[in-house]
């Protein structure tokens, strides 16, 4: 069975980076949540201080610009919030699919 599970985390890249590396996750995409509309769902828009930290149900999700998917990847000496050694332990975890079932 395929789960779809959308996460906030601030910056994207290294939430993107960090499930990428765990073991069952097949695809990741970074984006905004509950925006007005796609063409507000900018980085340059949600990086300003005008950011709000919502509990609630999502309403809508728009995939960040092309440059944003896999930034890490792409970058890897980009910046991380999320330790890289976290990252690399967290990818050698074991993964149980009749755990989840």
């Amino acid at each position: 069975m395929i789960s779809t599970i959308y996460l906030a985390g601030g910056c994207f890249w290294g939430i993107e980076h960090l499930m990428k590396a765990l073991p069952g996750v097949l695809e990741t995409a970074t984006g905004y949540a509950n925006g007005s509309s796609a063409s507000d769902a900018t980085y340059e828009r949600a990086r300003h201080p005008h950011f709000a930290v919502e509990s609630k149900e999502l309403e809508n999700f728009f995939e960040a610009e092309q440059y944003h998917q896999d930034y890490l990847d792409k970058n890897p000496d980009g910046y991380c919030h999320v330790p890289l050694g976290v990252i690399k332990q967290l990818s050698q975890l074991t993964f149980d699919e009749n755990y989840y079932k």
